[in-house]
């Protein structure tokens, strides 16, 4: 049974995500390099209204005595990822999955994307630096992304969008805990990718193996009955 806050988050994001218009999924190629313009000025009041939900809800984790990230995963050097709900697949609604991510202090998540997706990220605990990049045809190496580096703030909600912001890195020095809202959901065909940095913001895809990445799936410790 859900609790009177994460459903009030599922009516939101039933009301507001067939608003949005997002391409569907394509296995090849990769990136269809859409222009923001693709969020349409009803879908970005839809965005908005979602970032509120997804605040609300940061907010009642935080109240309801959000477990310290060190008493979570004091032993592992893992990243920890908890689904908290995941939505059915229907005609009408764009799939989601509301879920959290705990990283364990000195640790990182590395370069990433969310392949025409959109991503809502709200930081719980901790401490957090993000990195972004836009979208662009990095493949070939033409206008590279410019990276930006700021430190999240607590309770802030962080919308990732199909081009805008859409490669992102998250570190932390003591560790910390991410609420994440991510539609659509991962399905073969968009499964994210992970980069490294080559110099003057260039990336290169990389493996999983080859950055020694591996997120590890958990239980929510230390909450109350529903979250």
């Amino acid at each position: 049974m859900s609790s009177a806050p994460l459903q009030n988050l599922i009516t939101v994001l039933n009301d507001e995500l067939p608003r949005i218009s997002l391409p569907p999924s394509r296995i090849n190629p990769r990136w269809t390099f859409l222009p923001d313009s693709s969020l349409d000025s009803s879908s970005c009041s839809s965005t908005s209204n979602i970032e509120r939900a997804v605040k609300l809800y940061a907010q009642h984790l935080t109240s309801s005595g959000l477990p310290s990230p060190t008493k979570i995963v004091p032993k592992s050097p893992k990243v920890r990822y908890v689904p908290i709900y995941e939505s059915p697949s229907t005609e009408t609604l764009i799939e989601y999955e509301v879920c959290l991510f705990y990283i364990p202090p000195k640790k990182s998540i590395p370069l990433h994307d969310h392949p025409d997706m959109i991503v809502y990220s709200s930081l719980l605990s901790g401490d957090l630096s993000v990195t972004q990049m836009d979208a662009r045809n990095w493949l070939s190496f033409l206008a590279p992304p410019k990276p930006r580096v700021f430190d999240a703030e607590v309770g802030a909600c962080l919308a990732t969008l199909p081009r805008k912001g859409n490669l992102h890195q998250f570190e932390t020095q003591r560790g910390c805990m991410i609420l994440d809202v991510v539609t659509p959901g991962y399905v073969e065909g968009r499964e994210c990718a992970y980069f490294r940095e080559v110099g003057s913001g260039m990336v290169v895809e990389v493996t999983e193996e080859e950055l020694g990445f591996q997120v590890k799936g958990g239980e929510i410790v230390g909450f109350e009955d529903g979250v």
